[in-house]
């Protein structure tokens, strides 16, 4: 259908909530609970926060400035590249 743009659910972690939004975990899960966002609990124990579309497409230009020169090798190392690139920046 033309037009018709779903946006990918994207789900993180208290602690990737927190970095995303440069505050501590507590925060970023009361900002998540204050504002009605969908939470829920994963198979590994812990909970995420389901993105809105706002803040998702916040948070995949955020990573997106982080794609390596070399995909390939950030594959290989399973991401580290990116995550460290995040923290640091």
């Amino acid at each position: 259908m033309q037009g018709d743009f779903r946006m990918p659910q994207i789900w993180l972690t208290d602690s990737e909530l927190g970095k995303h939004l440069f505050c501590a975990p507590e925060t970023a899960r009361g900002v998540a609970i204050s504002r009605g966002w969908t939470r829920k609990r994963s198979r590994d124990g812990n909970a995420r926060t389901c993105l809105p579309p706002a803040v998702a497409l916040s948070y995949i230009a955020c990573v997106a400035r982080y794609i390596p020169a070399n995909p390939v090798h950030a594959l290989a190392n399973d991401g580290r590249d990116v995550l460290q690139a995040r923290s640091v920046g």
